[in-house]
């Protein structure tokens, strides 16, 4: 029993080590509209894990599950298939939840 328990939280543990988040900026997003389709084709994907979008800054910060985790080509490629620029794709050191607090704060 020992050996699951500490077989469980080492999987949790390490598994948050690989998740990454990643922002990406883009041009053309005017509109909840414009944030509705990128996010429901960025969540549609098994590698996602949470989106978050602000069309103020033009970002959209995609938390990603590092086993099933997509490359930044892919995620480029998805934007650009919606009728939009992507103008950088960045790691980020916090995860979207934290992203989204920074920029609406409570």
């Amino acid at each position: 029993m020992k050996r699951l328990i500490i077989g469980l939280i080492f999987l949790m543990f390490t598994s948050a080590l690989w998740a990454e988040t990643k922002i990406i900026e883009v041009n053309g997003m005017v509109c909840a509209f414009c944030a509705q389709g990128i996010e429901a084709s960025l969540k549609g994907l098994p590698a996602t894990e949470d989106v978050y979008i602000n069309l103020d800054k033009h970002i959209v910060a995609v938390d990603l599950k590092g086993i099933d985790s997509i490359t930044n080509a892919r995620l480029k490629e998805l934007i650009v298939d919606a009728g939009y620029d992507v103008t950088s794709i960045n790691l980020s050191d916090h995860p979207v939840e934290h992203i989204r607090l920074m920029y609406e704060p409570s």
